[in-house]
Formats: structure tokens, C-alpha cells, sequence
């Protein structure tokens, strides 16, 4: 039995190693082990199981040893080299419902290996366990011959490939980093989320065009919203030193801010204030919030820099909150809702005609009607939306929004060189704002230009770490444009599994399938397009005739006709 365990043991430690994962202790038949990547593990266990299965095969049944493998991600407490903690106890309690020779995996796990492990998975259910407050979901690895483990054995078209790659630890940036978390809203009442909501996105707006200071957008920390946080693991996860927190309570006409600004490195409390006020001082509160911030981190605005940075908005407090709520509505990227919520930014136009900010809403409400198929005529929402940001820019030529607003617009009108234009002026009027950037990223894909797209691209994403859907379709678009049509499968099937019916990325994956010569999955993808847009039309729709190349433009008709897409 020793001479067995013995060797059964050496089994583990050389897959451990070679996984680049660590023993951390190993008492009788159990072993603890913990890995920098998920993958690793679960790869690492698949080949432990299946060299112990082979060696039980030559031994007779009473000699053989089956050993149960759990696996969770989670954290835990590091001491002497040991780990303790939930972490450690999900894993061991996963364990115990595995059979001989088998592998169960928490549903944390499972969320991070599915699509980059081929493996079978078998749902058991929520499991309750012992010392856990919640059910834990629990998974069976399949262990049938021909699964395949590692990344290494997995087609290129199977990998999640998205650079840039982040280390676990992102760099500091060479000025003062910050992530403003959404603040909590306190006011006891769920419809007013929208409003905290708003609160947040007007301040991390305002911060980031100060330009000594590196802001996370708004799409990376919103992940954060509802969750418990540890500033220290959002400053790692952000690579941000400082991490604003804060809340709002919204009472009759009155409104109180509580904001603290925190060292992510430390832990420590820089700074903290309460602002009182009445409901029609919210703007200047906003400013006052941020200039505070400034001063505390020591950036320092040159005379006559405040004009710009200190945003001018409405004075109307209910054409404001009217806006804060269409924003909320469109941003769901649902027919119904965009609808609903381009009602409320018109009201809040008629309230206040000048108000720029709601006009560039606005025109961006058209823009994604226009790309969805969800008009009768693209080509109109693209004129309104070059309308109305034109309009915005009359009023504040300092608008970068407008800008990136114009520079798709154009784009998908045909005015290509206009819509570069306008995007590498948003990007020179706000170089620290992600969106812009990944707009700008977007227009150097259509224009041929995919080498420009990826380091645009990469700039985006060390400002929003956590980045919106669109931001992969980008990504896509540039791993395709430079014939890495792999890549550029991987990175658009991570698309369409967070959103089924986004229909870019649909398309997107259609067309790099393909380009990359899988035609049964082009003509499968081909149909689900249909099901989202049954009037798309392959030589007219919006996403081919943004190309700027008319030789690109007619070979992605091409491809599309062959998927069975109609012209």
C-alpha cells in the first residue's frame, strides 16, 4: 500500500509542477495544492486522473487506489506558506462529491474553464455543504476517452486569445491612477439607482479629462457595483493606487454625498468629506467632489485649463435627471428599452434645448438603431446622428463625445476620411477617455488600417480593463483585418456567448468562419443572423459598407452570400 501511495504521489507532484502549480500540504492519501490559473488546474487534474487510471490498470483490483479531486476559485488567507479559508473549504467539500477516480469543479471554476477547456462538464445541482452559508454549484468532469485537458491540445479557434494580455498584477501607471467605484445608492429606494448610477459616470467623466491623472472607465468598475470590495484587490485587478468610494441618499429636494478616497496599496484613508445640499446645487457639488479629489492627489490645472475640464452641463435639475434615466434605458441595447429611454433625453431636450449633452445622447440612440437593424433606414439614423452631433459641437466645440459620435457616423455613411477625422481629434481632445479610443480603434479597422486598430485598442483596454461587448467586436474586426482569422474566431465566439443576439458580433463570427474556410459553422452562424435581423441583406447592410475598401467590401458580401446570408 505505501510502496503504491508512494508512487501515486510522485504522479501528483510532477503534474503539479509541471502545471506551475504548488504543493501545499500532503498528510496520508490527501493532498493540497494551489495554482496561479485556474486552466492549470483543471488541466493538471485531468492528467493526473488519467496516468493513475492507466497505472491502476496494471495492478490487480484490491491493489488499486482511486483518488476524488475537488477544485474551487476562490480566495483565501496565506500563512506560513499555508492557505486557509472558504476558498480552501469549497474545494474540500467538492471533493467529497466526487467519485473514485473523478473530478468535481465549484460553478466558479466551471464560469472560467467552459469555453477554454473542450471538456465534458455534468451539471449536479447547488450542493449544500458544510461550513458554507450558500448552496454551492457543483460540476462532474467527464473523464470519457478523447477529452481534451490543456491548452496546448485545444484547436487554436478554441482558445481565448485577447490581448492585451494583463498580467494578474496590472502596472502602475506613471501618474496618479484612481477607480471610482459605483456609489452606493442609500436612499431606500431601487428606482433611484439611475440616479447614484448617474452621479458616479458624471465624476469619473470629469476626473478623467484631467490630464495628469489616469481614470478606469466607467464599464471596468461598474463590474463592481452590488458586490462586497477590497480596495487592495480592486487596485491590483484595476492597476489603479487610489480607489474612490462613496454614497448618495436623495431625499425631497436635498441630496447627501458621502465620498472617501482610499490607497489602494495600503488601505489606507486619505481623505474622506460629507457634502450636504439642495437638490439644484448637484453640479457644483459634482465639481466641487472632483476638484477635492485633484487637490488631494496634487494635480495641478494651469490657469484658464479649468474652463475645459470643469464641464459645463444644464441648469435644469429635471431635464438632468430625465437624461440620467434615457442613459440608463438605451445603454440595455433592447429595441423596447432604447426606445423608452430616447423619450425621456427628447423630453429632457425640450426642457433645455441646450443642453449638449443630451443632444449627443440622443444622436447616439440613432447610431444603435442604425447598426441594429432596427429601422427601416440605416442611412437615416446615421444623418440624424451626424445632425445631432454637429448640433452639440455648435454649442461646445470642446465636446470630445460629439466627436467620437460624428466619427462613427460618418464612417457608416461612407465619409471615411471625414470619420477618421473626427475620431483622431476625439481621442487628441481626450487621450485618456477608453471609449473614444476604442471608437477610434473601430475606424482604423474599416480603414484597412488593423496594425493602428490593435495598439489603439490596447490603449482602451489599460483605461477599462473590464470592457463592454463592443470593445471584443473591435478586437474581432482587427484580428481579422490582419487575417488572424483564428483569433478573431475566438475572440467573436466570447461575443456571442455573452450576448447571444448582439448582432455585430454575429455577423462578425459568420465572417471570419468563412474567411477562415470552416463554411458549416459560417452557415450555421449564418442562420442565427437571420433570426435576429430577417431583413439583413448582405451587400447593403450597414457592417459591410462601412469598409472603406471596395474590393474588402465586395469580398465580405461575397463570403456572406455563400453563408446563405440573402443580398
Amino acid at each position: 500500500t505505501i510502496e503504491t501511495l508512494t508512487a501515486y504521489r510522485k504522479v501528483f507532484t510532477s503534474e503539479i509542477k509541471k502545471h506551475r502549480g504548488r504543493v501545499v500540504d500532503a498528510k496520508g492519501d490527501a493532498i493540497l495544492a494551489e495554482f496561479a490559473s485556474v486552466v492549470d488546474a483543471v488541466g493538471c487534474t485531468v492528467e493526473i486522473q488519467r496516468e493513475l487510471a492507466e497505472q491502476n490498470a496494471k495492478l490487480p483490483d484490491e491493489r488499486r487506489m482511486d483518488f476524488r479531486i475537488g477544485i474551487n476559485l476562490g480566495d483565501v488567507v496565506v500563512k506560513d506558506d499555508v492557505i486557509y479559508g472558504d476558498g480552501v473549504n469549497i474545494a474540500a467539500r467538492v471533493e467529497s462529491l466526487a467519485e473514485g477516480g473523478g473530478i468535481c469543479i465549484s460553478g466558479s471554476v466551471y464560469a472560467q474553464v467552459r469555453n477554454k477547456l473542450k471538456l465534458e462538464y455534468e451539471f449536479l445541482g447547488k450542493k449544500e455543504v458544510k461550513n458554507i452559508a450558500e448552496p454551492v454549484p457543483v460540476y462532474r468532469i467527464g473523464m470519457e476517452e478523447g477529452a481534451q485537458a490543456t491548452q496546448k491540445d485545444i484547436p487554436p479557434e478554441e482558445r481565448l486569445v485577447f490581448p492585451p494580455k494583463q498580467a494578474p498584477s496590472l502596472k502602475l501607471p506613471d501618474r496618479p491612477s484612481l477607480a471610482v467605484l459605483p456609489f452606493v445608492n442609500m436612499s431606500g429606494d431601487p428606482e433611484q439607482e439611475y440616479f447614484s448610477d448617474g452621479i458616479t459616470e458624471d465624476l469619473i467623466t470629469d476626473l478623467s479629462r484631467l490630464p495628469r491623472l489616469f481614470v478606469i472607465a466607467s464599464n471596468s468598475v461598474f463590474t463592481y457595483k452590488g458586490k462586497p470590495t477590497d480596495v487592495r484587490r480592486v487596485g491590483e485587478e484595476l492597476g489603479v493606487r487610489y480607489v474612490l468610494e462613496g454614497s448618495v441618499r436623495k431625499a425631497g429636494n436635498r441630496v447627501r454625498i458621502n465620498a472617501q478616497l482610499v490607497d489602494a496599496a495600503s488601505g489606507e484613508h486619505l481623505w474622506a468629506r460629507r457634502y450636504d445640499r439642495e437638490l439644484h446645487d448637484i453640479f457644483a457639488l459634482q465639481d466641487e467632489i472632483s476638484r477635492d479629489i485633484a487637490t488631494e492627489l496634487e494635480v495641478k490645472l494651469v490657469e484658464g485649463e479649468q474652463a475645459r475640464v470643469w464641464r459645463s452641463t444644464t441648469s435644469d435639475l429635471e431635464a438632468y435627471d430625465l437624461a440620467l434615466r434615457g442613459r440608463e434605458l438605451y445603454r440595455r441595447f433592447n429595441r423596447a428599452d432604447l426606445a423608452r429611454g430616447r423619450r425621456l433625453i427628447e423630453k429632457a431636450l425640450e426642457l433645455d434645448p441646450g443642453y449638449t449633452y443630451a443632444i449627443v445622447l440622443l444622436g447616439w440612440t440613432y447610431y444603435v438603431e442604425g447598426t441594429s437593424g432596427w429601422s427601416k433606414s440605416s442611412q437615416a439614423c446615421f444623418d440624424r446622428a451626424v445632425e445631432l452631433g454637429n448640433q452639440a459641437l455648435a454649442l461646445n466645440d470642446a465636446l470630445g463625445d460629439a466627436y467620437a459620435l460624428l466619427s462613427v457616423a460618418y464612417r457608416y455613411k461612407g465619409e471615411y476620411d471625414r470619420g477618421l477625422e473626427y475620431g483622431e481629434r476625439g481621442v487628441n481632445l481626450n487621450p485618456d477617455d477608453a471609449d473614444s479610443n476604442a471608437v477610434f480603434a473601430g475606424l482604423l479597422v474599416r480603414a484597412g488600417r488593423g496594425e493602428d486598430a490593435l495598439e489603439r485598442i490596447e490603449i482602451a483596454w489599460r483605461l477599462n480593463p473590464l470592457p463592454p461587448n463592443w470593445y471584443l467586436n473591435v478586437l474581432g474586426g482587427a484580428y481579422r483585418s490582419l487575417e488572424r482569422f483564428e483569433e478573431a474566431i475566438a475572440v467573436f465566439r466570447e461575443c456571442v456567448e455573452r450576448s447571444a443576439d448582439e448582432l455585430g458580433a454575429n455577423i462578425g463570427l459568420t465572417l471570419s468562419y468563412m474567411l477562415a474556410g470552416r463554411e458549416k459553422e459560417g452557415r450555421a452562424q449564418a442562420r442565427h443572423v437571420l433570426r435576429i435581423n430577417p431583413d439583413f441583406s448582405s451587400s447593403s447592410d450597414p457592417f459591410v459598407t462601412a469598409y472603406r475598401d471596395p474590393v474588402t467590401r465586395e469580398r465580405y458580401a461575397t463570403l456572406l452570400r455563400k453563408a446563405g446570408l440573402p443580398d
